[in-house]
Order: C-alpha cells, then sequence, then structure tokens
C-alpha cells in the first residue's frame, strides 16, 4: 500500500452501480472481461477478480447504498475504483488475523493481491484505487478496451 494521491477516473471509465450480493458475479465478470483484454495473466485477473469482490462485499455488508466500480487503464496499469459512502478506519496496514477461522482477512488479502492499493477514507465515503501493471503496455494499444 502506497501513499500516492488517487487517481481521478476519465469520463470514459466503465461504470457500474452495485448494491445487493447478485451483483458480485456482475463485478467479477466485468473485471475479468476487462483484465484479460488489457493483457492481464490469468493469475493476475483471478487476483484484481477476488480483492475487488471483497472489497464490494464490504460495501454490500457495511453500508445501506450500495457502491460503485470503474475500470480504466492509466500509467500502464489497469485501474479498478471502488467506492462508498461508508467510513473505513483503519484499513491500510491491518495484519492478518491470528485466530484461525476469524473475520477480519479481506483488507490485508486486497493490499496483497494487486500491484498498488490505494484507499482514502473520509465523512463523503469511502474509495480504494486497486491497479495491476500491464506487461508490454503502449499507449493507443488498448483503446476500447475500457468501453466493453
Amino acid at each position: 500500500m502506497d501513499s500516492e494521491p488517487l487517481t481521478e477516473p476519465p469520463p470514459d471509465a466503465h461504470c457500474v452501480e452495485y448494491a445487493v450480493p447478485n451483483d458480485l458475479a456482475v463485478l467479477r465478470d466485468i473485471v475479468g472481461r476487462h483484465a484479460q483484454a488489457a493483457g492481464l495473466s490469468e493469475d493476475k485477473t483471478a487476483a484484481l477478480m477476488l480483492a475487488v469482490n471483497e472489497l464490494a462485499s464490504n460495501t454490500i455488508e457495511h453500508t445501506d447504498d450500495g457502491g460503485s466500480l470503474r475500470i480504466w487503464i492509466h500509467g500502464g496499469a489497469l485501474v479498478c475504483q471502488i467506492e462508498d459512502r461508508g467510513r473505513l478506519e483503519a484499513a491500510i496496514g491491518r495484519s492478518m488475523p491470528s485466530e484461525p477461522g476469524s473475520r477480519g482477512y479481506g483488507l490485508p488479502l486486497v493490499t496483497r493481491l494487486t500491484d498498488h492499493a490505494v484507499c482514502l477514507s473520509g465523512p463523503a465515503g469511502t474509495r480504494w484505487q486497486l491497479r495491476m501493471r500491464l506487461k508490454g503496455f503502449r499507449p493507443g494499444r488498448l483503446d476500447g478496451a475500457q468501453h466493453h
């Protein structure tokens, strides 16, 4: 987890709202399609899908309003932004729970599964940005990939 500032999504970033558990499969599918179109390996695609699923699951479990997922390419990376109106205390730097079977594995896993994770939480809500580096990225190579 780095302290790098969040990147604002471009106007053409793919955006989808979610609010109920059945929406999670749709989010995983969208992330998987974008990751494959961007050229991520199967392992990195699966890791990104799992990280997004974990954050969206937290939104559904801990907020009343649901959230949004935006996906785009920036600086040679596929970016997934998960945003909701919940407030998160001390998301970053959490260690794995010491008791087997206990809760609390999700956020530490999110930061381990992605190449880069940034979280900003305050009175207006919480915004995560997850990034996976793209091998051999050349600007323009993936034109339209973020519009599916």
